[in-house]
């Protein structure tokens, strides 16, 4: 597991130990989108992620809010999806996952 968490391929990192940082970004593509969303509020509760893959376009919000809409996968890569958590919690954290939907794209 540790060789899916160190960033290989298109990725989205929610870092809530900086309580607002972001990263969206592909090591294919040398892509790198560092920004902020006020994580610290989300902490339990619910949060609503949104990932639109449409061919090598990736678009990402959290709760409504667009973080990104860019290249990030080469023609030939497989677009494989992952959800990894810390290795360790404390205070008897964890993380909870609901409502998973995976549909296919449909163009207008």
């Amino acid at each position: 597991m540790r060789d899916y968490i160190q960033t290989e391929g298109a990725y989205v990192n929610l870092l809530y130990y900086n309580t607002n940082q972001v990263n969206i970004g592909s090591s294919k593509t040398n892509k790198d989108i560092n920004g902020t969303f006020d994580l610290g509020t989300d902490e339990n509760r619910p949060m609503h992620v949104s990932i639109l893959v449409d061919g090598d376009r990736v678009v990402v919000y959290l709760d409504k809010t667009k973080l990104a809409d860019t290249i990030l996968f080469m023609p030939t890569d497989a677009k494989n999806f992952y959800i990894s958590g810390p290795m360790k919690y404390q205070n008897g954290a964890k993380v909870l996952i609901s409502n998973l939907k995976i549909a296919k794209f449909k163009n207008s």
